[in-house]
């Protein structure tokens, strides 16, 4: 009950004092996440402003929420984080843009191009390809603007001519259905080139 919870709390504040009742909340929110609780876990860190800790459990979370279509608990966690935080994170970006790419794909395209922005070009290939995927796969869904995929179709042109490969056979997958929906844009995906895998198709 919200108000027996209220109570206990002001108690502890009492009791314990402030400090030591948030250094307790935080444990409680790693063992939470530990045990798979990581909704309350994300709950109880957004309550102390825990934001480092909130990050890292994004980072650990995210794909499986998305994975059970639970775009919008993902998006609502991604949410408090201040946008330089977000800037600094650019993983943390990508997955804000697949959060939303359903409900709002243009919002989501921006994120996108953001977190392709942020991803170091050579230490974080993978997360540079994942974004691009994205930005194709949000343009396609918000189903207005198809010239928008005129620059991304020539990122992909510039990234194979110079020889650029795939870091895994998942991401291989993800650009090759990026590509996919391009298929019949001006009929340029015809000479547009695919980059290779590694040779051993994974990392």
């Amino acid at each position: 009950h919200a108000l027996f919870r209220q109570f206990l709390t002001t108690k502890a504040l009492a009791v314990l004092g402030e400090k030591e009742v948030l250094k307790t909340k935080h444990h409680a929110a790693m063992l939470l996440a530990e045990a798979g609780w990581v909704e309350d876990a994300a709950c109880l860190l957004i309550e102390i402003g825990d934001l480092a800790g909130l990050e890292r459990l994004i980072r650990n979370s995210a794909m499986t929420l998305i994975g059970q279509g639970r775009h919008m608990t993902l998006e609502n966690w991604l949410g408090p984080l201040p946008a330089d935080r977000l800037a600094a994170h650019p993983w943390l970006l990508y997955w804000w843009g697949v959060a939303g790419q359903y409900r709002a794909p243009r919002e989501a395209r921006q994120r996108f191009i953001a977190a392709l922005k942020a991803f170091p070009p050579r230490s974080d290939e993978g997360g540079r390809w994942l974004a691009w995927a994205g930005i194709v796969e949000s343009i396609v869904n918000e189903w207005h603007d198809f010239s928008a995929l005129d620059p991304w179709i020539d990122w992909l042109e510039e990234r194979t001519r110079s020889g650029a490969v795939y870091p895994s056979q998942e991401i291989e997958a993800r650009v090759a259905v990026a590509m996919s929906v391009i298929a019949c844009r001006n009929g340029r995906r015809s000479r547009v080139p695919m980059p290779k895998p590694k040779p051993n198709g994974r990392n």
